[in-house]
């Protein structure tokens, strides 16, 4: 038992105790489906990480790494609120990094895409996780910050100005991770009693820089997120 759950409802030959548990650490778990009459899932997806910019030729930036999917999967079921994916670098003498596109919903009685990152140059920002974290915020020439968790995109740095500049392209924001949520009476959802499997999508990493004391550095997105409520 929880602790804090109270308000036995009796049901067949089991007990229905309402309650609420969240998974927000990235990996995999294997949940015991309590006795229910109504059980509900809400996903957000891992946000991607946001991209980094290049400086001068030779020099190696890297795109931010894409968020991890979020997902439940029982007999008769799969849920899945998809990882943002990570903002791409900016190439020097080339072009802007393109923000990373939001993930993708699929499953669930309401489905709801994540928001994508923007692109470089004058604006960075990670996109949002509906009903979840916010995207980070891009910085000229400075630290970026990360997504808000759950599922919010990494910031990317991005340069506004000319002169030594002029040739370096930013990095793009990283994806929001998508949002799911499902709901199920007794009868038409996860058998209660048995093991089902829930999995929390990992942060996307953030890109590396060229040469991060001149040109900002970006940031991780934040995790996914589970919760599942039974009544």
């Amino acid at each position: 038992m929880l602790p804090g759950i109270t308000n036995t409802i009796l049901l067949g030959a089991g007990s229905v105790v309402p309650g609420t548990q969240t998974f927000t650490a990235g990996g995999t778990y294997s949940f015991v489906v309590p006795n229910y009459n109504t059980i509900s899932f809400t996903l957000n997806g891992a946000g991607g990480g946001g991209g980094g910019s290049q400086g001068n030729d030779g020099q190696s930036a890297t795109a931010g790494g894409a968020g991890g999917d979020t997902t439940v999967v029982f007999i008769g079921g799969a849920l899945t609120a998809g990882g943002g994916r990570g903002g791409n670098r900016g190439l020097y003498r080339g072009n802007n990094g393109a923000g990373g596109a939001g993930g993708v919903a699929s499953g669930g009685s309401i489905n709801t895409n994540g928001n994508p990152g923007t692109t470089g140059f004058n604006n960075a920002n990670g996109g949002s996780s509906p009903n979840g974290g916010a995207g980070g915020t891009g910085a000229n020439r400075a630290t970026a910050s990360p997504g808000g968790a759950p599922g919010g995109g990494g910031g990317a740095p991005f340069l506004f100005s000319g002169g030594s500049s002029s040739f370096t392209q930013s990095g793009g924001g990283g994806g929001g991770g998508a949002y799911v949520f499902a709901s199920y009476s007794a009868g038409s959802g996860p058998v209660a009693g048995s093991v089902i499997s829930l999995s929390v999508g990992n942060a996307g990493a953030a890109g590396t820089q060229s040469t991060p004391i001149n040109f900002g550095t970006p940031a991780a997105g934040g995790a996914g997120r589970i919760i599942v409520s039974w009544s």
